[in-house]
């Protein structure tokens, strides 16, 4: 084994790249006087689950049996802690967070809707 291999560490070299790609994005935001928050939230709401005039998740929603969107949500959120560590830190923990309230929401919905009655 080639000795740089043995010293070889993945997760210095994604940090690297990340940092880049971080860099790269300021500077497009600056020359298009934008900022991060003109281009996208990627944690409430991701460009790519809100084309075509609804959210994915409203879709979801919508699809599912409330008792099958809690267990939808509670999947999610098991998921982000679970890597967070491993994968986008802080961003996963806004999104595990993000499905938790939206579980707390469908708590609350069907607590009221049930004193409704």
């Amino acid at each position: 084994m080639h000795k740089d291999l043995e010293t070889f560490d993945p997760d210095c070299y994604r940090e690297v790249i990340k940092s880049l790609c971080d860099e790269i994005d300021k500077a497009c935001y600056k020359a298009l006087d934008l900022t991060e928050d003109d281009v996208c939230d990627s944690v409430n709401h991701p460009a790519h689950y809100t084309r075509g005039g609804i959210e994915c998740l409203d879709a979801i929603e919508a699809s599912l049996t409330p008792e099958q969107y809690r267990g939808y949500l509670k999947g999610n959120i098991i998921k982000y802690l679970w890597r967070y560590e491993w994968k986008n830190g802080l961003e996963d923990v806004e999104k595990a967070q993000f499905y938790l309230n939206r579980l707390l929401a469908s708590l609350m919905k069907e607590t009221k809707e049930k004193s409704d009655e």
